[in-house]
């Protein structure tokens, strides 16, 4: 499926980091969009949505229609996650509060088990 109107962090952040380990040239143009497209889109809790910043207003999840409850694109460990490798692997500094608010988040949302809960992913598996 292609959605060139509404891309989600997930995947850009997942073939950004493949392009910047495959490490050609003619990729670096688009790695740096990436990443400066990934570090705008983090939301105020240091957590990154897969498709919106700070798309956490609960309330709408109580609109009749709305009873799958999915209205809303909060931030995730799992989108997180990809999102800190990808700057990490780059190292600019100019990601380093991006990065560690992002840190900052994921240490809050980690379980008492050590595990993260994966929105995207199959549960627990991070």
């Amino acid at each position: 499926y292609a959605n060139p109107h509404y891309p989600d962090l997930d995947d850009t952040a997942a073939v950004a980091w493949a392009l910047a380990r495959a490490g050609r040239p003619e990729d670096r143009e688009s790695i740096e969009k990436a990443a400066n497209w990934l570090a705008g889109m983090q939301s105020r809790n240091g957590g990154f949505g897969a498709y919106d910043v700070d798309n956490t207003h609960y309330y709408l999840n109580e609109i009749p229609f709305a009873d799958h409850k999915a209205l809303l694109d909060p931030p995730t460990a799992d989108v997180t996650g990809r999102v800190v490798a990808f700057l990490g692997y780059l190292g600019r500094p100019r990601d380093r509060d991006v990065l560690r608010r992002a840190v900052a988040y994921l240490l809050r949302e980690q379980e008492s088990s050590g595990a993260w809960f994966g929105r995207w992913g199959t549960n627990y598996i991070y």
